[in-house]
C-alpha cells in the first residue's frame, strides 16, 4: 500500500478545502447575481482561497480522494492494534491574541503559505475529518504562559462512544474542572 507523508496529506487537504470552498461560495453567489465575492464584505484570504479553488482539476480531486482513502485505510490498520490516538489539540502553542497567520483576516499573499501556517498549528484535528473517524478535543488546563492547553483523541470509525466514555472518565478525574476550572463568559451549563 502506498504511504503518504503528513505533508502530502495536508497538501490534498488544502486542495479539498479550497475546491469545496469555491463550489460552496459560487453556489451562494449565483442567486445574488454576483460573479465574485464582494471585496468589501469578504476577507481577502477567503477571496484568494475561492479563486484558487476554482482552478482545481478533476485529476487533483481524484488524487486528493486517493490520498484520503489510503490515509483512512492506514488509520483503520492502526486501530486494529490500538484503541485511541492522543495528541495535543494544536501542533504549536496556543497563538497569542492578535496573531493572524491562521485567521481569515491574514494579509498573507499566498493561499498555500496561509494553509501551511494553518496546518502547522492545527496538525492533528483535520485528520479526523480527512479520514472520517471520530475525534474529540478536550480543554484540560493552561500553559505556563496562561494560554489554554487541551488534547485531542481519535478512534476507529463508529466508536464515538469510546471517546465520550474517555471524556466522561477525565471529567470525573478533574471533578468537572475543565480548562483548569475557568469557565468562559459564554457557555452552556447543565441545569441552566
Amino acid at each position: 500500500m502506498t504511504q503518504y507523508t503528513p505533508k502530502q496529506a495536508f497538501s490534498v487537504q488544502t486542495t479539498c478545502n479550497s475546491s469545496n470552498f469555491a463550489q460552496t461560495i459560487t453556489h451562494l453567489l449565483k442567486p445574488l447575481g454576483l460573479e465574485r465575492p464582494p471585496a468589501d464584505l469578504v476577507e481577502p484570504i477567503n477571496i484568494k482561497i475561492w479563486e484558487e479553488g476554482l482552478k482545481s482539476t478533476y485529476a487533483e480531486r481524484a488524487h486528493m480522494q486517493g490520498v484520503f482513502n489510503t490515509t483512512s485505510r492506514g488509520f483503520g490498520q492502526f486501530f486494529e492494534n490500538w484503541d485511541i490516538i492522543l495528541t495535543p489539540i494544536t501542533g504549536l502553542p496556543t497563538p497569542l491574541l492578535g496573531t493572524t497567520e491562521s485567521l481569515t483576516i491574514s494579509d498573507n499573499p499566498s493561499v498555500y503559505d496561509w494553509f501551511e501556517n494553518l496546518w502547522r498549528n492545527f496538525a492533528y484535528t483535520p485528520l479526523s475529518n480527512q479520514c472520517g473517524i471520530p475525534g474529540i478535543s478536550l480543554p484540560m488546563a493552561k500553559q505556563e504562559n496562561g494560554l489554554p492547553l487541551g488534547f485531542h483523541s481519535q478512534t476507529r470509525q463508529a466508536y464515538d462512544g469510546l471517546l465520550l466514555q474517555l471524556a466522561a472518565q477525565i471529567e470525573r478525574a478533574l471533578e468537572g474542572n475543565w480548562n483548569d476550572g475557568r469557565r468562559p463568559g459564554v457557555h452552556v451549563a447543565q441545569g441552566t
